[in-house]
């Protein structure tokens, strides 16, 4: 999955993507996971239109079975950046196009040591994304007759 959009986005970034799904991995005994690999900070989660939940902490993954149909399926994953990555973004665009109204202003010193300016933190969606199908297992807990 890509951001097609070719730039960097200071607030979210949204991924779209069209896949099939197998019959067989559908079914009461089936679960389907979607492992969104490393993401940089959260991520909601869209599964035919409908949300599959929110994602913010390792493993990013969410069981999607309940919203997959057989066949055709739309994904779509809505990124949330960082807030020192949208305040840097600001900073270098002049002060009449800029998205927040911040006390924050480009002289560094403040913060850092001039030769260190706000840079953006790494953030995204990183991958790898994966579908995860898995058989459910019970496991029979009784204890055997006669053993202690």
């Amino acid at each position: 999955m890509e951001n097609t959009k070719g730039c960097t986005l200071f607030y979210f970034a949204s991924y779209h993507k069209t896949f099939d799904v197998p019959e067989e991995w559908l079914g009461s005994e089936r679960h389907v996971h979607l492992d969104l690999g490393d993401v940089y900070e959260l991520a909601e989660i869209y599964v035919n239109g409908q949300s599959a939940g929110i994602v913010w902490k390792p493993p990013f993954r969410a069981d999607i079975s309940s919203f997959l149909k057989p066949g055709n399926n739309q994904l779509k994953i809505e990124v949330m950046n960082l807030w020192i990555n949208r305040l840097s973004g600001d900073m270098k665009l002049p002060e009449h196009k800029r998205f927040t109204r911040s006390n924050i202003k480009s002289d560094y010193s403040t913060y850092y040591s001039p030769a260190e300016p706000w840079h953006e933190e790494t953030s995204g969606l990183l991958g790898p994304v994966r579908l995860l199908s898995s058989l459910q297992v019970l496991v029979n807990s009784d204890k055997r007759k006669g053993t202690r």
